[in-house]
């Protein structure tokens, strides 16, 4: 939580992201409780960690959201466990949050979303995606595809709406053709 809410001293930030991405590599999953689970997804993605998110939610065995879809479940569960006590418990659901600022990267830099910051990821699994997210500002709308050899990025803002474009998370291996427009 300390990363999170930025209450590290600049010159220990390093050593703790280094030590968070090491227990989080060690223990293979997000072991915590549901009431930390947003803050070490977001901390996570804030410190450009989104490989080991993918990697969590997609493991076939608990603790892993898409353990919950090969157990039948067609909800959260209440517990990193087959037949949890609860089969609808929408407080695991924070992974929905990543979903917009770290796969479509619609990061908001001002209240209300007059200024945000365009970072998306692809996952290896995947090759295109569109998001479409209803901000207080307005639509924004973000595609991806990729292809052999280029991933086109694709980003519509409404009026109003300052957007920033960063492709850091793409990589460098493919040539990143962006196509930005108004709404």
């Amino acid at each position: 939580m300390p990363l999170f809410w930025g209450l590290v001293p600049e010159d220990k930030e390093g050593d703790i992201v280094k030590a968070f991405r090491y227990t989080l590599d060690r223990d293979g999953s997000f072991l915590c409780g549901e009431v930390g689970l947003p803050y070490v997804i977001q901390t996570a993605r804030k410190f450009g960690m989104n490989d080991l998110i993918c990697r969590y939610i997609l493991k076939e065995e608990h603790p892993s959201y898409y353990a919950f879809v090969l157990d039948g479940e067609t909800t959260l569960g209440e517990y990193w466990e087959k037949n949890p006590r609860s089969h609808c418990h929408d407080m695991m659901g924070h992974i929905v949050e990543w979903y917009y600022n770290g796969i479509a990267g619609i990061i908001p830099e001002k209240p209300g979303f007059s200024e945000v910051t365009i970072r998306p990821y692809l996952l290896e699994t995947m090759h295109e995606f569109t998001c479409t997210y209803q901000s207080a500002s307005g639509e924004l709308r973000v595609s991806v595809c990729a292809t052999d050899q280029e991933i086109f990025v694709d980003i519509q803002c409404a009026e109003g709406i300052s957007c920033t474009v960063d492709t850091e998370n793409l990589g460098t291996e493919k040539k990143i053709t962006v196509k930005e427009e108004g709404m």
